[in-house]
C-alpha cells in the first residue's frame, strides 16, 4: 500500500497552538498577580494599573518580537547570533556605567536602564541572544 504524504511549511505548520494557549494563560496569571501584588504593596505609591498596563504592553512587544523572528529559519538566525550577542554584552556592561539613577536609589538595583518612562533590564535582552549563540556554537561542533 503507498502512502502518499504532503509536506507543507506553512507559516501554520510552525506553530504549536497549545504552547501559546499555555503562554497566555501564564501571561494573564502574572499580569492578575502583577495588579494583586502592587495594589496590596504599602511600602510603594506605584499604580496598580499603570504596573499591569506595561506588563502588558511588554507582552504586546515580545509578541510582535517574535512575530518578527519565526519568519526566519536557523541559518539566518545563526548568522545574526554573534551581533545580537554582542549587542547584549555590550548593553550587559553599559549597565555598570548608565543604570537608572532612581531606580537604583529606591530598589538599591543597579541592573535597570530607563529611557523616559520605559526601563528595561539588559539581561532580557542577552537571555535571547545567549541561547541563540549557544545554539550556533552547538550546532557548529556538532557538524564539525
Amino acid at each position: 500500500m503507498e502512502s502518499h504524504e504532503i509536506k507543507s511549511n506553512s507559516e501554520g505548520d510552525r506553530i504549536d497552538y497549545g504552547i501559546i494557549l499555555s503562554v497566555m494563560l501564564l501571561a494573564l496569571i502574572g499580569l492578575v498577580s502583577i495588579y494583586l501584588a502592587t495594589a496590596h504593596d504599602t511600602s510603594t505609591l506605584q499604580n496598580p494599573v499603570r504596573a499591569t498596563v506595561m506588563q502588558a504592553a511588554w507582552y504586546v512587544i515580545g509578541g510582535i518580537g517574535i512575530f518578527f523572528v519565526i519568519r526566519f529559519d536557523a541559518e539566518q538566525l545563526w548568522r545574526i547570533a554573534p551581533y545580537l550577542y554582542g549587542i547584549g554584552i555590550f548593553l550587559m556592561i553599559a549597565v555598570l556605567i548608565f543604570y537608572d539613577r532612581n531606580t537604583e536609589a529606591s530598589t538599591g538595583a543597579k541592573s535597570w536602564f530607563a529611557l523616559g518612562p520605559i526601563s528595561f533590564q539588559p539581561s532580557e535582552v542577552m537571555k535571547p541572544a545567549y541561547i541563540l549563540m549557544l545554539s550556533r556554537v552547538v550546532t557548529q561542533h556538532n557538524a564539525a
